[in-house]
């Protein structure tokens, strides 16, 4: 354990207090732009099931440019912190629309295990990935996600889910491309 002698020659823990530092020394500016970021974010999560890593990924990374973080590690970063804070929305969003009787529990026990195994091979494939080839496959996604909605092309409603395996296939896929992009499912299963 790191050590240096604060204030009145008091030994300070280094870790400790570049935590504090860290938690309290932030420009009250930045803490509200990111508290209305994240409302923000909630908000649009919550009623339109887009996903809030499309509206987080971009703000984040403009603000992590503005405070001059390394420019290789700021994508990653972006699409880590969306990932993180959507678990915050996800959990109330599924809780808002279980009370209203709109989430099908069948399904989601199906899809579940392919989303857990691919978001974890989705995070280490980005992890290898270059900050640019990152930020050019996320602007891809949103690209198509926003050509799918602009242009009405949904699945079609009639059709059958998958059996077990099929729904956990398709889980794979939407919890690595999530991890890739940052963005929740919704956004990469429903467009």
């Amino acid at each position: 354990m790191e050590h240096d002698f604060g204030p009145a020659g008091r030994v300070v823990d280094l870790k400790t207090a570049h935590l504090e530092n860290a938690l309290f020394g932030i420009d009250p500016l930045l803490l509200a732009g990111l508290l209305v970021l994240g409302a923000f974010t909630g908000f649009a999560a919550g009623l339109l099931g887009i996903g809030g890593g499309m509206i987080m990924v971009p703000f984040i990374t403009m603000i992590l440019t503005q405070q001059a973080f390394p420019a290789e590690q700021i994508v990653k970063v972006a699409v880590a912190t969306s990932l993180a804070s959507i678990l915050f929305t996800s959990i109330a969003s599924v809780r808002a629309h279980h009370r209203r009787g709109a989430v099908r529990w069948d399904i989601v026990r199906m899809v579940a295990p392919g989303i857990v195994v691919g978001s974890v091979l989705g995070a280490q494939f980005a992890a290898q990935l270059k900050g640019a080839l990152l930020a050019a496959l996320f602007a891809g996604f949103v690209g198509f996600s926003a050509t799918q909605m602009l242009t009405g092309k949904k699945p079609s409603p009639s059709r059958t889910m998958p059996g077990a395996s099929g729904s956990a296939a398709a889980g794979g896929f939407v919890g690595f491309l999530s991890a890739i992009v940052g963005a929740g499912g919704g956004s990469s299963r429903y467009p």
